[in-house]
This record gives structure tokens, sequence and C-alpha cells, in this order.
């Protein structure tokens, strides 16, 4: 099965590093809704169990990464359960009455960041098909509506207000896949470059590291005939001052001779 790759490993294990400190942001503000009243703990429990999935999913998922690589399917089954479970929360959490609708958008994020542009765009489509959906479904009363205001009848008042709503959400998630995934790109392609100039620059090390190895091998074989040459010189002169020697003891003989 098709493993991410080394660059996207990375992406990923950044993307669950970050994801706690999200999570826990969501956390805070939540319950600051329902310490001031805004909301009550029934009507956003909704979002804590869709926060706690989501950060049960990423620590599984933390784990994984940690013991071998990382299918690419399993990566891609995470954002979707994760977009999923945000938008059954931002449901159940008021629909397109929340002010959490913005949720999704970090699943096309991270989606776009790993992979790309159009894995990104495949991702907002999901994202804004879920909501486009979810919104259908209540306006024809097919699937009841969760007020968070307890304006039940005013939230059907304007349709211009689900209109522009809907067209946010859809701008913001394509926006945000197609930007994303084009700086990703960039970075990928400037990896590319370092990671090119940083071969080069450990092969240019390893030519002149082997020069160097090279180099001293010569100087130390150089020193060798140097020491060689010497002992040589060494030998001629004493065989030079034995034959002096000899030549001297004949002279001396011929002299002792003659006389």
């Amino acid at each position: 099965m098709i493993c991410l790759n080394e660059r996207q490993t990375e992406k990923m294990k950044l993307w669950l590093q970050i994801k706690p400190w999200v999570i826990a942001i969501g956390f805070l503000l939540i319950l600051f809704e329902n310490l001031t009243g805004v909301r009550t703990f029934l009507g956003v429990l909704p979002g804590y169990i869709a926060l706690i999935v989501v950060l049960v999913i990423g620590l599984i998922m933390r784990q994984s990464l940690k013991r071998r690589k990382m299918w690419l399917i399993l990566a891609h089954a995470s954002f979707i359960i994760d977009a999923s479970v945000i938008l059954a929360g931002i449901y159940f959490h008021g629909g397109l009455e929340t002010p959490w609708a913005f949720g999704p958008v970090f699943v096309t994020f991270m989606g776009a960041y790993v992979f790309g542009t159009a894995v990104g765009i495949v991702y907002a489509t999901y994202t804004f098909s879920m909501f486009l959906g979810m919104f259908l479904l209540e306006y024809y009363r097919i699937i009841p509506h969760f007020s968070i205001f307890n304006l039940p009848d005013l939230y059907w008042i304007d349709e211009g207000y689900f209109a522009d709503s809907l067209l946010g959400i859809f701008m913001l998630n394509f926006v945000m896949a197609i930007a994303v995934g084009a700086v990703s790109r960039v970075t990928d392609q400037r990896s590319e470059k370092i990671e090119e100039y940083v071969r080069e620059l450990e092969e240019s090390y390893s030519r002149v590291r082997a020069v160097e190895v090279e180099a001293e091998q010569a100087a130390k074989l150089v020193e060798e005939k140097n020491a060689e040459l010497k002992r040589n010189r060494k030998i001629i002169k004493d065989r030079e001052q034995e034959i002096t020697e000899v030549e001297r003891d004949i002279e001396r003989l011929k002299k002792e001779k003659k006389t």
C-alpha cells in the first residue's frame, strides 16, 4: 500500500503537533460560551464531542506515524473523518447559524498543505457539498434545525443570509485550498533546490576529502621515499668511506712492500 513520502510525512507530523493546540483553543472558546450563558451545556455538548473525537483521531494518527510510515489512504481517511465530525458538530451546533462554520477549513488547509492544490480542492468540494446538503435538508424540513439563539422562526426569514453564508464558505475553502496548495508547492520546490544544493555540497566535500586523502597518501609516500633516499645516501657514503679506507690500506701496503 502506498505510503506518504518523506516531505508529506514531515508536514503530517507538523499538523499532528499543531492539532491539539487548535482543539484546545476551540475547547476554551466553547467553554467561554457556556460559562457566560450564551449557550447551555446541552447546546455546546456537540462541540465538545466533536473536539474530543478529532483529538482522539489525531492521537491515534500520531502514534501510528511514530511506529512506521503512514499509509496514504489512512492519512486521507483521517482528514475525511475530521471534516465529517466537525461538520456533524456544526450541524448540532446550529448549522449556518453557528459562528463556528469556519471549522472545517482547517482540514482543507492541511489537506492542501500536505498533498497540494488538487487534493485541497477535493477537500474544499467535500466540505462545501456537506454544508450545502446540510442546509438543503434543513430548508426542506427533511432534518430538523437546531437553533443556538432560540430564534427558529427568524432563522428562516432571510434566504439571502443563507446564500451569503454558503458563498462565504465556498470562497473560504476554495481560496484556502488554492492559496495554501500554491504556497506548499513553492516551499516544496525550494526545499528540493536546497536538498539539491546540499547533495552537491556533500558531493563536493566528498571529492575534496578524497583529494585530501590522496594528498596525505602522496605526502606520506614522498616522506617514505625521502627517508629511503637518505638511507641510500648514508649507505653510499659509508661504502665510499670504506672504499677510501681500503685504498689507503692498499697504498700503505704498497709503500711497505717497496721499503
